[in-house]
């Protein structure tokens, strides 16, 4: 006769398989979710798979290092040379143009051997200046214009007559170069140096050139004839002593 089991030991029995699946259900649902955690991590926070070397990642610098802009300390460097060059050029142009001016305003009537005298042909050929009615003077140096000149102001020439007055000079026209004009006066000065004698008036001021004491000023007309006889050179219409 077969041996049965009671029902308490059936169901005990039961119960333990049924604990043992829960059991292995646990373990293999706890094994899937860290699987997948793990999963989920590398996704978010992917690991480097490429290993550049190392002279490739130190032209990848370089290359970031050239194409970086300028620094502060540069950018101040860059403007303190521009304004140091710009300064010294600066100061290089007002000394040439106050140098302009001031050789622009020595070079008057009254100076005018000065302008001779600064001449390379200068005691050796002859020099001539031809001032026209626009008050600019072209210097002639064996019939080559070499320089201009302008004055601030126009002027006349005259001549000495016998009977002690002063008369208007009426000039021809001349031809220089390309220039055809009638000048008001001219002032000359010879291989050697010395002046021509010459008169010229300038709006109430009277000027004698004397041979080798230069451009002498007057205000008084019979002051300037005066002086012309105690120095014995007579400026004649063409400007030679007589």
């Amino acid at each position: 006769m077969p041996r049965t089991l009671p029902c308490k030991s059936v169901n005990d029995t039961k119960m333990r398989h049924r604990l043992l699946v829960y059991w292995c259900i646990g373990v293999l649902g706890g094994r899937y979710a860290a699987i997948s955690k793990v999963c989920n991590d590398k996704k978010n926070y992917p690991l480097p798979t490429t290993h550049y070397p190392l002279k490739t990642q130190h032209s990848t610098r370089n290359t970031q290092h050239s194409l970086r802009g300028f620094t502060l300390v540069e950018l101040l460097i860059v403007l303190f040379l521009m304004g140091l060059i710009y300064a010294v050029a600066f100061n290089t142009v007002l000394s040439k143009k106050a140098e302009g001016e001031t050789i622009e305003s020595a070079t008057t009537l009254a100076t005018i051997d000065r302008f001779f005298k600064a001449q390379p042909a200068y005691g050796k050929k002859r020099l001539d200046l031809y001032c026209s009615d626009k008050m600019v003077c072209y210097l002639s140096v064996e019939g080559n214009v070499t320089a201009t000149l302008d004055l601030a102001a126009a002027a006349m020439g005259y001549r000495l007559n016998p009977d002690e007055t002063l008369q208007i000079l009426d000039y021809p026209r001349i031809r220089l170069g390309k220039l055809d004009f009638r000048p008001l006066y001219i002032l000359g000065c010879r291989a050697d140096g010395l002046f021509i004698p010459a008169i010229v008036r300038s709006i109430d001021t009277w000027y004698y050139l004397h041979p080798f004491k230069g451009m002498e000023s007057f205000d008084d007309p019979a002051a300037m004839i005066a002086a012309i006889h105690q120095s014995a050179y007579l400026p004649d219409r063409a400007g030679y002593a007589q």
